[in-house]
This record gives C-alpha cells, sequence and structure tokens, in this order.
C-alpha cells in the first residue's frame, strides 16, 4: 500500500497493520462506521484489531450511494 501514488490511504492515526490480524478502518463520516485504534472487529468468523485510521480519497461524494443491501431504502 505504502507504494501506491494516486489514490492513495491518507493515514490520520495509528500504523498500517503489521501482522494477519490487523487491519484499517476509515475515518467516521456520515455514512461511515467510526472504529476506534485497538478495537476489534470480528468479520466472517476472524477477530480483527484495527491497527490505523485513514481517509479514503476515492469517497469524495458528500451523498449517500445506493446499496443493494439496502433495497428497502432505493
Amino acid at each position: 500500500m505504502e507504494d501506491q501514488t494516486i489514490n492513495r490511504l491518507e493515514l490520520k492515526t495509528g500504523n498500517f497493520p503489521q501482522k494477519d490480524n490487523e487491519i484499517l478502518a476509515e475515518e467516521k463520516t456520515e455514512f461511515v462506521k467510526g472504529y476506534a485504534l485497538g478495537e476489534k472487529v470480528e468479520i466472517l468468523g476472524n477477530e480483527f484489531v484495527v491497527s490505523g485510521i485513514v481517509r479514503n480519497p476515492l469517497l469524495t461524494n458528500l451523498e449517500e450511494e445506493p446499496s443493494v443491501l439496502d433495497s428497502e431504502k432505493y
């Protein structure tokens, strides 16, 4: 990830993952749930620890995008 030059994640706090059980979380926004450094997160039955909080440059729209997961809303 650190070699990427465009659309690079901006590390706001913490560190990029160093271990297999570490993950990054996007910073909290109106549409993205926030996580804390060191918080444990379960994904598909596996436990991970948030090692860093990042800003994603690909998320530039302030409006919520439709999701097929929330078909009742759209």
